[in-house]
């Protein structure tokens, strides 16, 4: 499954992750449709502006789900917050 990463590029907080999957043979939205959605979304459920988002791909089998986690802007990818709480 792809995950499509939508952060505020001033700090790398994580506004919402779009998860993506499809069944085998099914048409798959290229990688600038699937982050115009995302973005899309983000814009629906937060009343920002586009411009105010970036995106990022990230894999969900590479998040931990008791782990908090950032994008670092300078690298564009997905770590986890340094010192921020543990999920329960």
């Amino acid at each position: 499954m792809t995950s499509i990463i939508v952060f505020d590029p001033k700090d790398g907080e994580i506004v919402q992750v779009y998860d993506w999957s499809a069944f085998e043979g099914a048409d798959r939205p290229s990688q600038s449709q699937m982050e115009q959605e995302a973005i899309d979304l983000a814009v629906r459920n937060t009343g920002r502006q586009k411009s105010e988002f970036g995106t990022v791909q990230a894999h969900a089998k590479d998040m931990a789900e008791e782990r908090e986690y950032k994008v670092d802007v300078q690298k564009k990818s997905v770590v986890p917050k340094p010192d921020g709480p543990r999920k329960k």
